[in-house]
C-alpha cells in the first residue's frame, strides 16, 4: 500500500479512493479465507496502514474513500469495515495520537 501511496503522490493526482481488502461469498478468497489461507487485516492494522498511506499525499489530494465493503447478501468480511462510522473515528482518533495529518511526508 506504501508503494503505492509513494506512486499516488508522485503522479499528483487530483483524487484516491482507498480501502480495505474484502471477501464474498462464491469467490477463490472466500474460500481462501474459510481455509485459513488467507487472512484479513484487522482494523487496527488498516487504520495504522492508513494513516501512513495519507502521510506521503499531497495536500492536494482529494480522498474519495476510505474503506470499502459489499452487499451484506455477498459479504464474507472483516466485520468491522462495514461500520464505517466506527471506521472514520477510528482515524481520527490515530491522527491524534500520532499528531499527524494527511502530507506530513510529503516531498513535493
Amino acid at each position: 500500500m506504501l508503494a503505492t501511496a509513494r506512486e499516488v503522490a508522485r503522479l499528483r493526482l487530483d483524487a484516491v479512493k482507498i480501502h480495505n481488502l474484502y471477501a464474498v461469498k462464491q469467490t477463490p478468497l472466500a474460500d481462501q479465507v474459510a481455509a485459513g489461507q488467507v487472512q484479513l487485516i484487522d482494523r487496527s492494522s488498516y487504520i495504522s496502514t492508513l494513516v501512513d498511506f495519507l502521510e506521503l499525499l499531497p495536500p492536494t489530494t482529494v480522498v474519495e474513500r476510505i474503506s470499502g465493503d459489499a452487499p451484506p447478501d455477498y459479504f464474507i468480511g472483516p466485520a468491522w469495515c462495514l461500520d464505517k462510522p466506527a471506521v472514520r473515528t477510528a482515524l481520527e482518533a490515530e491522527f491524534l495520537r500520532r499528531d499527524t495529518w494527511q502530507s506530513k511526508f510529503w516531498k513535493g
